[in-house]
């Protein structure tokens, strides 16, 4: 495969000298465009996380000139409701205006100049803790790339999301054959769901319209790949987990995970930018070259895949070292992830203030108690406060999807010992049946 960079040619509404001097630089990747009541198109940026609410980042801050607004029509989203506060919290996409319509999710590069800076009413110029708000007029768009997502993508991502909150509720009760049976159904119906997502491909017409706006711009799958994704804390990377720990039979099958593109790897491996794009031209799909690629600290702002073409030799080598950094960074963080937890093998640990051994629970068990997550009391060492706990139980430590997202990023005898110091209910699995303690916390 051959990876193309496009050098595109911006969009501009006429500035002066002055104005062009004060022009403020940012790309903007997955957001998008609406009209407010108003008439101006204003961008906005969504932030969307498994188990979590979506947050609809600072809508009215940027808005189009008038000139870039009638160019960029087509990729402007009609909303059932425009967001008009300056932070609009939504757990979805915002509904467009008619049910069916698709939204449009644009990547561009800007610049832009701040014609307006709101104040609190004390006139003190702050609002939150954000700082000032700054209200900038876009007057320079070069559209990278558009995304057009469907009202059927939307409505199974919703529905998928509901499936594995139910998949959670249902795991949470007492092992049986009807646990399992109805553990089964929900699995089915969120592989239904996910597969019926990766089936939406782009439309040839979405392209065109993308091309119409911005000549050599493309329509990709960048959102939706995100959220299909195998990685942790994505749906597809959820669902896969949940069918791994339960390790039950079902009709339907999960397609492999998508393969992903090790960009950091190949830019601190390449000896020079043409070097990178030859290694990515071979190794990742063609909607990668419009992915992020490194946060540079030597150029002040995250570098796309599209403006490597762009680099000079020395700014290139730069990257490279930078991206070296980032994997040793990484590697360290690891060792000391590694470091911090128990020694190989069932990595249990001691409660003293409980009188118990913990252990986190491994899949056998949880396969066989219908767990997604739980730790296991290996045994009873005596002594510490009565918790009701027995040598078997299996405490069942989450209680929605977000709890197994971030849990996982944890470390397992640390929670615990938290655990000791809050107190609170325990939700128990002993031999077929859910038994609930309450443990007193530690007296402050």
């Amino acid at each position: 495969a051959t990876f193309l960079i496009l050098a595109l040619a911006a969009i501009t509404t006429p500035v002066t000298p002055a104005e062009e001097k004060k022009l403020v630089e940012r790309d903007f990747y997955g957001c998008f465009l609406y009209r407010s009541a108003d008439g101006k198109v204003w961008i906005a940026e969504p932030l969307v996380s498994l188990g979590m609410i979506g947050v609809m980042a600072g809508p009215r801050r940027y808005y189009l000139s008038p000139e870039l607004a009638e160019r960029m029509a087509p990729l402007v989203n009609d909303l059932a409701e425009p967001p008009e506060n300056p932070f609009y919290w939504s757990w979805d996409l915002p509904p467009t205006a008619e049910p069916e319509a698709p939204v449009t999710l644009v990547r561009m590069e800007t610049g832009s100049v701040v014609v307006e800076e709101e104040a609190d009413e004390d006139g003190a110029g702050e609002i939150s803790s954000f700082g000032r708000s700054k209200i900038h007029e876009v007057r320079s768009a070069k559209l990278i790339c558009s995304e057009s997502i469907s009202a059927k993508w939307r409505k199974d991502w919703k529905s998928l999301n509901t499936t594995l909150g139910e998949i959670v509720t249902i795991s949470l009760g007492a092992p049986g054959k009807e646990k399992s049976q109805n553990l089964t159904a929900a699995i089915e119906r969120a592989i239904q769901l996910f597969n019926s997502m990766q089936a939406e491909t782009v439309r040839e017409s979405d392209r065109e319209t993308a091309r119409k706006v911005q000549p050599g711009a493309d329509c990709v799958r960048l959102f939706q790949n995100r959220v299909e994704g195998s990685e942790p804390g994505n749906w597809g990377g959820t669902l896969r987990e949940m069918i791994d720990t339960l390790q039950l039979e079902t009709s339907n099958e999960l397609p492999g995970p998508a393969k992903t593109c090790p960009k950091i790897e190949l830019l601190a491996a390449s000896e020079d930018r043409d070097a990178f794009l030859a290694k990515v031209g071979q190794s990742c799909s063609a909607d990668s070259r419009y992915e992020g690629l490194i946060y540079s600290k030597s150029l002040g702002k995250t570098v796309f895949m599209w403006q490597v073409t762009n680099l000079t030799a020395e700014q290139f080598d730069a990257l490279r070292l930078e991206a070296q950094a980032e994997l040793d960074r990484r590697a360290e963080v690891a060792a000391k992830r590694d470091a911090e937890q128990p020694p190989a093998g069932d990595r249990s640990f001691e409660l003293p203030e409980w009188g118990v051994v913990l252990r986190e629970a491994g899949t056998e068990r949880l396969a066989a108690i219908g767990a997604l997550r739980g730790t296991e009391v290996k045994k009873l060492t005596g002594g510490g406060k009565e918790t009701g706990l027995r040598a078997g139980d299996v405490i069942l430590d989450y209680e929605r999807v977000y709890d197994l997202v971030m849990r996982r990023f944890g470390n397992i005898e640390r929670h615990w010992k938290k655990r000791v110091k809050w107190g609170g209910k325990l939700r128990v699995v002993r031999g077929d049946q859910i038994v609930e303690l309450e443990v007193e916390g530690q007296k402050q």
